[in-house]
C-alpha cells in the first residue's frame, strides 16, 4: 500500500526532477521508510503525540498501518481487532499495549533498520531523525 500511495508520489517527484525513471527503486524505498517512520511515530513517539494531541491517532481513525497490521498477529492481537471494530477508550488502551509490545516494536525497528540500510545517504541528506521513546 505504501508503495502505491507514498511511493508513487516520491517516484513522480523523481520523474519530474530527473525526467526519467532511473531512481524509481530508490525513491520507492525512501517512500517506504518515510511511511514506516510516520506509522511508528504515531504509536511510539511522545513528541508526535504531544504535537498531535493524541496517541495512536491511526488506531483511533481505524487506519491499517504497519504496526497495527503486525499487532493483529501478535499475542493478544484480538484487542487490536476489537479496537478497530469498536474504538472505545478501553479497547484503544488494550490495543495500544499490544502495538507497543516488544514483539511488534522489535519487528517495526527491524524493518526500519533494513529499509534504512539501502538508502542511508538519502536519509542523511533528508536529516529526519525521530525518537521512538514510548513503550508498553
Amino acid at each position: 500500500m505504501a508503495s502505491l500511495k507514498t511511493g508513487s508520489l516520491f517516484r513522480l517527484l523523481g520523474h519530474l526532477v530527473l525526467e526519467n525513471d532511473s531512481m524509481d527503486e530508490v525513491f520507492t524505498v525512501v517512500a517506504w521508510y518515510s511511511q514506516l517512520q510516520n506509522d511508528c511515530k504515531n504509536v511510539y513517539s511522545s513528541e508526535y503525540a504531544r504535537l498531535k494531541g493524541l496517541v495512536a491517532e491511526d488506531l483511533h481513525n481505524r487506519e491499517m498501518t504497519y504496526p497495527i497490521v503486525l499487532a493483529l498477529d501478535a499475542p493478544e492481537g484480538h484487542w487490536v481487532t476489537r479496537a478497530l471494530e469498536f474504538p472505545s477508550p478501553h479497547n484503544i488502551r488494550n490495543a495500544l499495549k499490544v502495538i507497543r509490545s516488544k514483539y511488534v516494536r522489535d519487528k517495526c525497528t527491524a524493518e526500519l533498520a533494513e529499509s534504512e540500510s539501502s538508502v542511508k545517504e538519502w536519509l542523511e541528506l533528508w536529516g529526519r531523525k525521530e525518537k521512538l521513546d514510548l513503550k508498553a
